[in-house]
């Protein structure tokens, strides 16, 4: 791997990991025109580590009041005699709840749906039909408005559709930040917190799926740790600032615009692979 290999997928590992186009159909494409060959697992999880610290960097305010709220709970005799008050008494341990709602039907569906749903990256044409229908799941909240004023909470109901969405983007060229947002907008869901429920519901399915990583790192070779840094660094950095970018589109009203780009994207990757 040169340095130019390693900043370049660092850079597009920290873009794609956050704005709603779909790293995975990004590289199924690219593998296939381009011969381009998926960073090697040692690089993989870095990458994943990297994209990884920057949501906990972001929303590292919210992950500290959810850790004081769990844990002063623990201790409390309020939590065990009455738990169903607490959680009501505590929006901080709502969303706590409602984060470990989501990550069941998650953790569900990568575990039984996981080979046959990664599979497709060696079908480029599903592939780049996946692109399309990203692009159709973002206009969803401009073509179907949410009816009633929006809620700053996401209940459990919520929490477990989000879920099955972010399970489902496992799909190569579905957005898994683009349809987990999508669903808690439909569901009526302030931006703000569609925005910080998904990115943080993405935490433990990251760390699911480096953990799933660690057996493959053993007897591989990896890239120097000059070059792992470079990785890292860039896809933090890259990483930190797309999702700022997104952050501040959707306060904008203006999730919906990179469906162009997956319609744009997903068109040319048919008309070629079916010429």
């Amino acid at each position: 791997m040169s340095w130019l290999e390693a900043l370049l997928l660092g850079a597009l590992q920290g873009a794609t990991e956050f704005l709603p186009i779909s790293s995975s159909g990004h590289l199924a494409l690219a593998q296939h025109f381009l011969g381009v060959v998926g960073p090697q697992v040692a690089f993989d999880v870095v990458l994943h580590v990297a994209t990884l610290l920057a949501v906990v960097v972001v929303y590292r305010r919210d992950l500290a009041r959810l850790l004081r709220a769990v844990l002063g709970a623990l201790v409390s005799r309020e939590l065990w005699s009455a738990p169903a008050a607490s959680v009501r008494r505590s929006p901080e341990l709502g969303l706590a709840l409602a984060l470990v709602a989501g990550s069941v039907p998650t953790a569900a569906i990568g575990l039984l749906f996981q080979e046959p749903l990664e599979a497709l990256f060696e079908r480029p044409v599903v592939v780049a039909s996946m692109l399309l229908v990203t692009g159709v799941v973002l206009q969803l909240p401009r073509w179907l408005p949410a009816r009633g004023e929006p809620r700053p909470a996401v209940g459990l109901l919520a929490a477990l559709a989000v879920g099955t969405a972010q399970g489902l983007a496992i799909t190569p060229g579905i957005s898994r930040s683009g349809t987990t947002i999508t669903t808690a907008l439909l569901l009526r869901i302030t931006p703000q917190a569609a925005a910080r429920f998904s990115f943080l519901l993405s935490i433990p399915a990251i760390l699911g799926a480096l953990v799933l990583k660690l057996p493959d790192l053993a007897g591989t070779a990896a890239p120097s740790p000059a070059l792992l840094a470079t990785g890292f660094a860039t896809a933090f950095l890259v990483g930190w600032a797309s999702l700022a970018a997104l952050l501040a589109l959707l306060r904008r009203g203006r999730f919906a615009v990179f469906s162009w780009y997956c319609w744009a994207v997903g068109l040319t990757a048919l008309t070629v692979l079916l010429s």
